[in-house]
């Protein structure tokens, strides 16, 4: 469980600081948020973009140098996230805080905790390797790579639910809310 924290600890840190990056490059870079909110107006369909990313985690875990990519990848993330909200602050004010709130809860968050689930075992899978490659046989590695890609697609599985919920409630829920603006 110790560890596990520590691992939580890191990614915590770094989407908190991509957040807060993603923050101040939108205040000082200002966005168009109209389009963005057209943009919601449409069926926006997930799914093959989250395919791919998942894919590629998996693929990246396997390769070990991935780690990288992967940890570029959310910190990317976590900066759209902190630039979607300063955007709508810097134009709606409060209002636009509660909106954009509202976009990261819907599209994005379930989204952001299951890729920093799979970086930490992106991160454990690594560690695991590493740690038996002196004397590491196919068996060895069959038992590390089988679990390991159970829980790739249990996660691909539960992810295209969630895109199927957002496909057809998430942006009809978003429509609703622009009252608030």
């Amino acid at each position: 469980m110790k560890n596990n924290k520590v691992y939580i600890t890191f990614v915590s840190i770094i989407i908190i600081v991509s957040i807060i990056s993603g923050i101040i490059y939108g205040i000082n870079n200002p966005f168009d948020v109209s389009n963005y909110l057209d943009s919601l107006n449409s069926n926006n369909n997930l799914f093959i973009p989250h395919i791919i990313i998942i894919s590629l985690f998996y693929i990246s875990t396997i390769s070990l140098l991935g780690i990288i990519a992967q940890l570029l990848f959310l910190g990317f993330y976590s900066i759209s996230l902190g630039y979607i909200l300063s955007s709508f602050v810097k134009v709606y004010k409060f209002k636009g805080f509660l909106y954009a709130l509202s976009i990261i809860l819907i599209n994005n968050f379930m989204f952001l905790v299951i890729v920093s689930y799979l970086l930490i075992v992106s991160i454990k899978y690594i560690k695991r390797i590493i740690y038996n490659l002196k004397g590491i046989d196919n068996n060895t590695y069959k038992k590390i790579l089988i679990p390991l890609s159970k829980k790739y697609l249990i996660i691909l599985v539960c992810l295209l639910i969630l895109d199927t919920f957002i496909f057809m409630f998430g942006n009809k829920i978003l429509n609703f809310l622009q009252f608030m603006l």
